[in-house]
C-alpha cells in the first residue's frame, strides 16, 4: 500500500502556512468553505498565460471532480482525510473544503481526519497541524504508530469510515499504478483510498500554493 501520509511535511520559508485561505482567527465551516470555493473559482477562470498555470488549472478541475465523485458515493460521515500538514495534504484539504461548499455543511459538522504522527515530528509541523485542523473543523485522530496498526486502530474506532482521501502523488513510493479510487491492498485494513492529486507534479503543488 502506498504511504497515505507523504513525506514532504516539513514547512519552509515559502510554504503557505500563513495563506489567507486558512485564517488564523475563528471562522465557521460554511463560511470557510464559501471563502475557499470563491478563491478556487476565481483561480480557475483566470487567463492562463503560461503552460504551468494551465497545468495547475487542469489538475485542479480533475481533483475537484474526484472529490465530488467521492461526495456522491459516500456520506460525509463515512469520508475521512489523511492529514499531516504537508504541502500535498494542504492542497488536498483546500480542495476538499472548496468542494464541500456545494454540499452545504453545517457549522457544527466535524470533518473526519486521521494523523499518523512521524517518529520524529518537527515542532512547527505539529503546531501547524493543530492550528489548521482547528480552523478547518477537522475531527483529528492521532496515532503514534506505524501505518498499518494506525489505520487498523482508526477504523476500529470509526467504523462508519469507508473511504479516506489521501494526498499521494504518482511519484511517491508505490504510487505508480494508483488510480483515483483504489481499495487497500490485501493484508491492510479495508477502506477505499481516494487520490484526487495523484497526477499532480511537485511543481503543480508549488504553483497552486503560489496562485
Amino acid at each position: 500500500m502506498p504511504d497515505p501520509t507523504p513525506p514532504n511535511a516539513r514547512p519552509d520559508a515559502s510554504s503557505p502556512f500563513t495563506d489567507p485561505l486558512l485564517p488564523s482567527g475563528e471562522i465557521n465551516l460554511p463560511d470557510l468553505c464559501r471563502r475557499i470555493n470563491q478563491r478556487i473559482t476565481d483561480f480557475l477562470v483566470k487567463d492562463a498565460e503560461t503552460e504551468a498555470l494551465r497545468s495547475v488549472q487542469k489538475h485542479t478541475r480533475i481533483a475537484l471532480g474526484v472529490i465530488e465523485e467521492a461526495l456522491k458515493k459516500y456520506s460525509l460521515t463515512s469520508l475521512s482525510l489523511s492529514y499531516n500538514g504537508g504541502k500535498d495534504c494542504l492542497v488536498l484539504l483546500i480542495l476538499y473544503l472548496a468542494a464541500l461548499h456545494n454540499h452545504q455543511p453545517s457549522p457544527t459538522t466535524p470533518l473526519q481526519s486521521v494523523y499518523i504522527v512521524s517518529s520524529h515530528p518537527f515542532p512547527e509541523v505539529e503546531d501547524f497541524v493543530n492550528t489548521s485542523s482547528a480552523t478547518c473543523s477537522l475531527q483529528l485522530s492521532r496515532y503514534n504508530m506505524s501505518m498499518k496498526p494506525a489505520f487498523t486502530a482508526y477504523l476500529q474506532e470509526h467504523k462508519e469510515v469507508e473511504a479516506i482521501f489521501v494526498g499521494t502523488r504518482r511519484t511517491d513510493p508505490h504510487g505508480e499504478f494508483l488510480t483515483h479510487f483504489d481499495r487497500t491492498d490485501h493484508g491492510w485494513p479495508d477502506f477505499m483510498r481516494v487520490h484526487p492529486v495523484i497526477d499532480w507534479h511537485y511543481v503543480d503543488i508549488w504553483n497552486f500554493e503560489e496562485d
